[in-house]
């Protein structure tokens, strides 16, 4: 099975579903702009939280890049970083550990992790 359960959006909130599909940043972009709306932009803790719900593994991506902006374009002042990151200029795509901690860190955007979109409510 490729996909979870996607998250029922509440009060206009987005839903997100992971993919179980090992891609790297830009393939998980493609991948979500084609089949849902786009790679996950998280604006806050709850729909951090909400996230942290759909994970079942150590590390996913989501639609940060580059520390600046969110792959929908969007900008949000929330960020979730674990102690540390963002730790190298080399890194530009950003990762969740939720399984420990829920939080953001940088990572080679070359790496291959399965992904949260997000999906039209």
């Amino acid at each position: 099975m490729l996909f979870t359960s996607p998250h029922p959006g509440t009060n206009g909130k987005p839903d997100f579903e992971k993919v179980d599909l090992k891609r790297t940043w830009n393939e998980a972009q493609s991948y979500c702009r084609e089949n849902f709306v786009d790679l996950a932009s998280i604006r806050n803790k709850d729909e951090n939280d909400i996230i942290k719900g759909l994970i079942n593994e150590n590390y996913v991506w989501i639609g940060l890049h580059r520390e600046k902006e969110w792959s929908d374009g969007s900008t949000s002042l929330f960020r979730h970083w674990a102690d540390g990151q963002p730790n190298s200029e080399n890194e530009e795509c950003v990762t969740t550990e939720f399984i420990d901690s829920g939080q953001w860190s940088d990572d080679n955007c070359a790496l291959r992790f399965p992904f949260i979109c997000e999906i039209e409510k």
